[in-house]
């Protein structure tokens, strides 16, 4: 089976990742998209409880057929690496072919990602253009370059727009919407 795997803070989940996920999955690119909420982020993110974050993806893929949300971040000790995330599921699902999604936004810091390199080897990328990123030639780096969706919406929008009372209707699913005021996140 050939799985995108589509690691992120989501914090919250918007419509462009969801967007990012059906672009996949209608391109037939792969045949399941795993999404994978990190614990601990490497560069020291303040992020909303794993657990908030998780049932919200939950909410927002909800009706997106052949999604799989995984906790796999949750259950390891300290700080979450896509390249030891990567090495675990292959040993988990040998037989399965493995793909990363990511924004022209990753490619500014990528290089400080743990193992980047080794990472390169492992997986081959599906990178989505994101407004105000150009996509750019990383030596080592397989990739299709996806260029039919511009991220616009960012998490950081979202949570400022919570803050300041802001509408964020047009950003991120209702339910997700609901849930966010339900549990006084970002608020």
């Amino acid at each position: 089976m050939k799985i995108a795997l589509f690691g992120g803070s989501f914090n919250p989940p918007h419509n462009d990742h969801l967007k990012v996920i059906n672009s996949v999955l209608e391109k037939k690119l792969v045949d399941e998209v795993w999404i994978i909420p990190c614990k601990d982020h490497p560069f020291e993110k303040e992020l909303a409880p794993f657990k908030n974050r998780f049932e919200m993806l939950t909410l927002a893929t909800e009706k997106i057929p052949y999604v799989k949300i995984s906790d796999i971040e949750n259950k390891t000790h300290g700080k979450s690496y896509s390249y030891s995330t990567v090495m675990e599921l292959k040993k988990q699902n040998p037989k399965d072919e493995f793909y990363f999604i990511i924004g022209t936004d990753i490619l500014e810091s990528i290089d400080k990602w743990f193992n980047y390199k080794e990472l390169f080897k492992e997986v081959e990328f599906f990178i989505f253009s994101r407004q105000g990123f150009p996509m750019k030639e990383i030596d080592g780096m397989k990739y299709k370059f996806i260029q039919d969706i511009v991220g616009k919406i960012s998490s950081t929008e979202v949570r400022s727009r919570l803050q300041n009372g802001d509408s964020v209707s047009n950003l991120i699913p209702q339910k997700v919407e609901d849930y966010i005021r339900k549990n006084r996140l970002y608020l």
